[in-house]
């Protein structure tokens, strides 16, 4: 309902008019012969500080920009929300922040090529499964402490060590179908 000079008209939201009106708000009106008003724009709100602009559109939309590109910004917060699916397309995708946050329930990702460089990980999980064809790692310095049990399967097994290898228990056992066989300058049991 509008409140216009020469009383109160009932009054539409014309699909031009994206902001949407509140009371207390000085509009455009049109009031053609059929009786049926239409608000054409907002031109003044009294509190825009209390009562923040809505832009609303009505049924499916799409915004296209032709022979051009599109940038959208804000000087504080900007917020992008569905309700059900946001979707994002382009042959490139770049993301630059100081900080982010990403909280998703199921997350899948399919990829051709992974390349991550970063500093330092620190990852917490109560169960990893990985599948691999082949893993190749390069370390300065590996540690892994393990509080229960250790345990690797393998068709073979081959590790080399430049310098000293020590390997302390408390019980030790090398069973062996076949062959065990120690080969040094010097052997010291006892």
């Amino acid at each position: 309902r509008v409140l216009a000079a020469d009383g109160e008209v009932l009054a539409e939201r014309a699909v031009s008019c994206l902001v949407e009106p509140v009371a207390g708000d000085t509009v455009l009106l049109a009031v053609p012969p059929s009786g049926a008003g239409f608000v054409l724009a907002v031109l003044q709100r009294e509190s825009p500080e209390e009562t923040p602009i809505r832009l609303l559109l009505d049924g499916p939309t799409r915004l296209h920009v032709r022979d051009g590109s599109l940038a959208v910004t804000a000087d504080r917060d900007l917020t992008l929300a569905a309700g059900k699916t946001l979707g994002c397309v382009g042959s490139e995708v770049s993301v630059q922040a100081d900080r982010g946050t990403v909280r998703i329930t199921r997350l899948s990702v399919t990829s051709r090529f992974l390349k991550s460089t970063i500093q330092r990980v620190k990852s917490v999980a109560l169960d990893v499964d990985s599948v691999c064809r082949r893993l190749t790692q390069r370390l300065g310095d590996s540690f892994r402490y393990v509080s229960d049990h250790d345990e690797v399967q393998a068709g073979t097994q081959r590790v080399l060590v430049e310098d000293t290898a020590t390997l302390h228990s408390k019980n030790t056992m090398i069973v062996s179908e076949e062959h065990v066989v120690v080969n040094a300058e010097q052997i010291h049991l006892g």
